[in-house]
């Protein structure tokens, strides 16, 4: 699928629209017909009951619970959707669904869905709050302007856009949308607005819209209004601040505060029947017979945002998750997946469990296809991972130390069991933050962010962890004189400790860091070896012990024949800020920065820019990558969920005589199509016709169709001999087919 650079825009002076139709293949580059997506469906914007189903917008796509019960349905990005940032769904007359999100508006149809994207001036993804349903036409409200949309048999077509409502800021966020009859009700970031809709030309003029704003309206108290909705007659609010009711007569107009609970945030209101519901703090209110209360809920957890009443329960969702049964009995809903979806570290153990840290929320594990909620306090969060032996993991926190999650259950390291040491902040003594993790040998490798005692580095035996004994430090007295750590990474008695910004410190510790007889510590910095930056976001050693450097600036990477960082060129528009990389089996680089994800070939040096426009990349901020190397997958964390890759080829093997080429069939369609062999080691590779014919020999790792000469072959069957440094030799026949 092209970019969406590529298709024809419409170019209007606040925002940038492109509508795509996608087919039954839905987005796909060379790597990703089986990307697959991890995500939390607890975290719902909106709940909507349409038929027999309740479908939920959530931050991690859409889950659809049919009447009856049963397992729901969950549709991601990989289903049609092209992201799983999902604010509203609607349905139409003709009975198809509409839905908005991250920079799309989709009629939603699995795999035959027809996206049409939205970018801003500067060719951004807007993000689309709210959709309309208005007979012939569409109306969206984005975080720019009011869209208009005209629907047809195949799809909609983009008509033009509103953003100037009287006396308004201009082009505030349009968070909902009321058709009621001639009129279109907006509620804006800036305050509430009407019009009539009857000519949308006469919607670009701003007398033409009727405004309450805080200017003119000070009891509303904030200027955000997040829902209006009509109920009995009249048109309510709600607000950043409570729920208001809009009371006009001939000679005025003014808001009414209904006066139930504290009056904070409004997260939703939803008219059912003869009841009005909101939504709030203070729980789920209702409104009925001109009198307004809160339901007595039992055992819901957290801030109501949304609901519904369906299939004889009612739902709502929180804070917390979803909730669902009888009002005296609410229970959490199970099957929402991920604990979050803002991850912020990952790590796969050897037993092939998936260790996931989120922000401001409690980690999980992904096991034999199911999340494990592993709850336990983390302060503020995770921002750090790593694997250790046997299947446990390791969780850096901020605030809370560093955690060992096993089949046992969670041990927690701070001040008291190890040689981890708080800030120096006031009353920082025992706030702990991790920033790096790493376990080598029998050693896991702690960095302590401003360890107030001037040794960042935590140093415990994994053989016996729990005596104090156990643990050293590295820090001054070793080299490493500089405690506003970033990052570590460790491997084969080396230690390599990024700052914020004063470089890299690179220590050897050797196969005993306890025994510091011959430790020593280089300090690699712009100026003394040509880092690109002291800002280090990330350092990470290579399959074969080559340091790596992600910087604030770019990627760099130790050349140890000069002695010196060399610059790694990335693609343009990608990064320059690194935040995540990982190597994977073949040796080939994967870098994250908050605008996608880059794969650099270790043989050629080519570069792919993944993001969420060109694959099924699951969210384009990209903070954590890990790879598996068991089952040959790649797991990228963002701040919208955790993709999967899996290797085009598998797992390499170690023995030349399995070894097979991919993909085969080997269609050829452009120059840049290659087969590659599954074989993790050093080889030379020769190509021979089925008569027996030298075709190529070469000791490249990858085919591209030529012959010695340069020369394209002909479509046909060819046999492959691979032969690695010992001699050992592994053959096979492949179908060339040249389009």
């Amino acid at each position: 699928m092209d970019t969406a650079k590529n298709y024809p825009a419409i170019f209007v002076l606040i925002i940038t629209l492109v509508s795509m139709a996608v087919g039954p293949a839905g987005a796909s580059t060379p790597l990703d017909s089986t990307w697959t997506s991890l995500t939390s469906l607890g975290d719902v914007r909106r709940i909507v009951v349409i038929g027999d189903t309740l479908y939920a917008a959530t931050s991690g796509g859409i889950l659809a619970v049919a009447a009856g019960g049963g397992e729901p349905d969950t549709y991601l990005n990989t289903d049609g959707l092209g992201t799983v940032n999902i604010s509203d769904i609607a349905s139409d007359a003709e009975g198809r669904l509409w839905v908005t999100g991250a920079g799309r508006l989709v009629l939603f149809d699995g795999a035959l869905s027809e996206r049409y994207l939205v970018f801003d001036e500067d060719e951004n993804l807007a993000m689309l709050h709210c959709v309309a349903d208005d007979g012939d036409k569409l109306w969206v409200g984005s975080n720019l302007a009011l869209l208009l949309y005209e629907k047809d048999d195949g799809g909609a077509e983009y008509k033009d856009y509103y953003d100037l409502y009287g006396n308004l800021n201009p082009a505030p966020a349009v968070f909902d949308i009321l058709v009621d009859g001639d009129s279109i009700w907006l509620a804006t970031a800036a305050g509430l607005a009407v019009a009539d809709k009857s000519n949308p030309i006469l919607l670009k003029a701003r007398d033409h819209w009727t405004t309450f704003g805080l200017g003119e309206y000070p009891e509303l108290g904030t200027d955000t209004v997040r829902r209006v909705v009509s109920f009995e007659g009249d048109i309510y609010l709600g607000t950043a601040n409570g729920l208001f009711r809009l009371d006009r007569t001939p000679i005025d107009t003014f808001l009414t505060m209904l006066t139930v609970g504290q009056n904070e945030l409004i997260g939703d209101v939803i008219v059912s029947g003869d009841t009005m519901f909101f939504y709030s703090p203070d729980g789920v209110g209702v409104l009925t017979g001109g009198s307004a209360s809160v339901l007595p809920l039992a055992g819901l957890s957290g801030t109501p945002m949304t609901g519904a009443s369906f299939d004889g329960e009612r739902w709502v969702a929180t804070t917390d998750g979803i909730y669902h049964g009888s009002d005296d009995a609410l229970a959490m809903y199970p099957h929402t997946g991920a604990p979050s979806n803002d991850v912020s570290g990952i790590a796969i153990g050897a037993e092939g469990y998936l260790t996931a840290g989120f922000n401001r929320n409690r980690p999980g594990q992904y096991i034999d296809g199911e999340w494990l909620a592993r709850d336990f306090f983390v302060q503020d969060g995770v921002v750090s991972a790593d694997a250790g032996p046997y299947g446990s993991a390791w969780l850096g926190t901020f605030g809370n130390g560093l955690w060992l999650l096993t089949d046992e259950g969670e041990v927690n390291f701070d001040e008291q069991n190890s040689s981890l040491r708080g800030n120096n902040d006031a009353g920082g003594e025992d706030y702990i933050v991790v920033r790096g993790i790493a376990v080598d040998g029998n050693y896991v490798y702690a960095a302590a962010f401003r360890a107030l005692n001037g040794y960042p580095v935590a140093v415990g035996d994994l053989r016996s962890l729990s005596s104090v004994s156990s643990w050293d430090s590295l820090g001054t007295t070793d080299g490493i004189m500089d405690a506003f750590v970033s990052c570590l990474d460790a491997r084969g008695g080396y230690v390599a400790v990024g700052t914020e910004q004063n470089g890299i410190y690179f220590c050897y510790v050797g196969p005993d860091p306890f025994d510091k007889r011959d430790d020593y510590c280089i300090h690699y910095t712009e100026d003394s070896f040509y880092l690109l930056s002291d800002v280090i976001r990330i350092v990470k050693f290579s399959p074969h012990g080559e340091l790596w450097a992600g910087t604030n600036f770019g990627l760099s990477r130790y050349d140890i024949g000069i002695d010196r960082f060399v610059d790694v060129s990335l693609p343009p528009g990608f990064g320059p800020d690194i935040r995540a990389l990982d190597f994977d089996g073949r040796g080939n680089v994967w870098v994250g920065s908050a605008n996608g994800l880059v794969r650099l070939d270790s043989k050629t040096g080519e570069a792919i820019h993944y993001t969420t426009l060109n694959s099924d990349l699951v969210g384009d901020n990209v903070r954590a990558l890990a790879w598996d190397d068991a089952t040959a997958r790649l797991f990228v964390g963002t701040s919208s969920g955790i993709t999967v890759i899996p290797s085009e080829i598998g797992r390499p093997v170690e023995t030349v005589e399995e070894v097979y080429a991919f993909p085969n069939p080997f269609v050829i369609r452009s120059t840049n199509d290659r087969v590659a062999f599954n074989f993790a080691e050093r080889f030379s590779m020769r190509i021979f016709t089925v008569a027996g014919e030298l075709v190529c020999d070469t000791r490249q790792h990858e085919w591209d169709g030529r012959n010695d000469d340069g020369q394209p072959v002909a479509s046909g069957v060819y046999l492959y001999v691979l032969t690695d440094d010992d001699g050992n030799v592994g053959t096979g026949k492949l179908l060339l087919i040249r389009e």
